[in-house]
Order: C-alpha cells, then structure tokens, then sequence
C-alpha cells in the first residue's frame, strides 16, 4: 500500500480491512470522495469538506430511517439529529468552491428522503438506487472540482457500481448480482490512470467482500 494511502486509512482512524464492520459501511463514501480526488490530483484539504458533508448525509438518512422504524421519544430526538446531519451537509458545502456540489448531492438528499436508506424486504430497489447515487456522487464530484471532465464518467459509473454492489452485499449478500456489478466496478477502475488514487479505490472494493462473511457472523452470533 502507497504511502499517502497509509496515511489517509491512518488519520481516518481506521483500517480497510475494518472498514465493513462500521455501521453499514459509514466510511465508504467519504473514502471514495478522498481516493477520487487523489486520483483526479485534486488537493485533499480543498476535498476535505466534501468528504465530511457526505459521511453526514449518510447519516442524516440513517437517523430519518430509524425515527421512522423506531417509536416513542427516540423517535423525535431521531429525526432533529438526522435534520442536523442534513443543515451540516449544506452548511460545509457553503465554500465557494464546494458550491457546484450542492445541486448533485441535494438531488441524493431528495432521494434519500424519499426512499429507505437500508436494505430490507421490498423496499431494497428504492435503497440500491439510493446507495448508487451516493457513490456515483462520492467519486464523481471530486473530478468536477478537478476539472477532470475526461474521468467525470468513469468515476461515476464506477461509484455507482460500487454503491449497488455494497446494498446487494448488505442485503442479500454475494450472489450472482452482485459478483456482476462488482466486475462491472472493476472495470470502470481500469479505464482510470494508476497511482495512490485507483489503488486506494481498489482497496474498498475489496473491502466489501468482507461484508458477506461478517453479515453471516452476525447472524450466527444472533
């Protein structure tokens, strides 16, 4: 593993290999903002906010989901933090530069709020979809601030990909489905040039075959 991509895994306070026991898999999309933007030459403490307002509007969706799943005073308390996430989100991307952020993320936002963020049952297309705007966003906006129009495509296919492939994972774990879209992740990465940024991007596809296994753990132990 490259230098950079030991200190970035470092400073997140975690390891790759953790990366599927978080809370649904958390840490993924910020990750996918940071290696995208170190693969696109983007300065990473100009990408920093970006990468914080997308780990916060994923759990302004995960709050908004349990508040309604949930019942009692939780559910208020839920929901204002889940608004707090969200008035975060917008507030870090109030920066001049981040500004051409708000119009994509604010669509995932609306999409977040109109269908479920976890997986389960019938209401696992409208999350897949979900998961795969997030990612496409996560990789893709980092080469607009770059002004990498020639890598805009791929690392959004790429990101896509990888945000179905982790609600397939989530939700049914490896199955045919989900070995096809993750081959179809893997081959938007070779189209990208090499280097700490598509190595870091790699990393966190393998990460997610560890969610398989632990899902079937956790079920076990259950």
């Amino acid at each position: 593993m490259g230098e950079l991509l030991k200190k970035i895994t470092k400073a997140a306070g975690l390891r790759l290999e953790e990366l599927a026991s978080g809370d649904q898999g958390e840490d993924f999309y910020p990750l996918l903002v940071l290696f995208s933007a170190i693969l696109c030459g983007y300065p990473l403490d100009k990408v920093l906010p970006l990468a914080a307002g997308v780990k916060f509007l994923f759990w302004g969706n995960v709050l908004h989901r349990r508040a309604v799943l949930g019942s009692g005073s939780k559910t208020r308390s839920r929901l204002l933090w889940g608004d707090y996430c969200y008035g975060v989100l917008f507030y870090l991307l109030a920066e001049e530069e981040l500004r051409r952020c708000l119009a994509p993320l604010a669509r995932v936002v609306k999409a977040h709020c109109e269908a479920p963020f976890i997986p389960s049952g019938r209401e696992f297309g409208a999350a897949r979809e979900v998961l795969a705007l997030l990612g496409g966003e996560s990789c893709c906006l980092p080469a607009l601030l770059a002004g990498k129009k020639r890598w805009e495509k791929e690392l959004y296919g790429f990101g896509f990909a990888f945000g179905q492939a982790h609600a397939l994972l989530l939700s049914k774990g490896m199955t045919a489905e989900a070995e096809r879209v993750l081959s179809e992740a893997r081959s938007y990465l070779l189209s990208l040039p090499g280097g700490e940024g598509r190595e870091g991007l790699e990393r966190l596809v393998e990460s997610l075959l560890l969610i398989p296994a632990q899902s079937k753990e956790c079920s076990e132990a259950r």
